[in-house]
């Protein structure tokens, strides 16, 4: 009997543990963080090549079915490759014609993107297989060094960060983020 009880015990720590609720792990249940978390990816490039830099959403339970973000770099070593053509939906997004992507890229070194899920008459969310939500194409102008790819948080930001579900409503959880890098070789 005392056998048994250990091994239930011991069965419900493991389940309690997968489930994300032994506390202190840092993640939701379903192997992400705690919360939304917005990270740019970091890259190397040699000197006028091209390079994309993917930005990604890690994502609790609850999946978004839209974002909007302004994404800063330095664009007297960076431009884009393609103008607005190079800010592309990453694979987290429905495939065309399944979204509706708005960018603005009018101001040099600013890069302005809301993205949403979209059938033809529903909103529909972002995968749950990949967490690819937006890929830049840059090509290296500038000399060697890293150039952050900063997804602007701030108040002044042109398009601040928010993420959306698929009944339009704003995911109140504000996203942690992690600005990418690309390295210039």
């Amino acid at each position: 009997m005392m056998y048994r009880n250990m091994a239930i015990t011991t069965l419900t720590v493991i389940a309690i543990l997968a489930a994300g609720c032994g506390g202190g792990g840092g993640n939701g249940g379903n192997g992400e963080p705690d919360v939304y978390t917005v990270y740019g990816e970091n890259t190397e490039v040699a000197q006028g090549d091209t390079t994309t830099v993917s930005i990604y959403l890690a994502k609790p339970p609850v999946t978004p079915a839209g974002y909007q973000m302004t994404i800063k770099y330095d664009d007297s070593k960076l431009q884009l490759a393609g103008g607005v053509g190079a800010v592309q939906a990453g694979a987290a997004v429905p495939a065309s014609p399944n979204h509706i992507i708005a960018k603005n890229v009018s101001t040099a070194g600013v890069i302005q993107v809301t993205v949403v899920g979209w059938n033809g008459s529903n909103i529909v969310n972002l995968s749950t297989t990949t967490n690819e939500i937006l890929n830049i194409q840059f090509q290296a102008i500038g000399g060697p060094g890293v150039v952050a790819i900063d997804i602007d948080t701030t108040a002044e930001a042109p398009t601040p960060l928010e993420l959306w579900t698929s009944s339009a409503t704003q995911v109140p959880t504000i996203p942690t983020v992690v600005d990418g890098t690309v390295t210039i070789q």
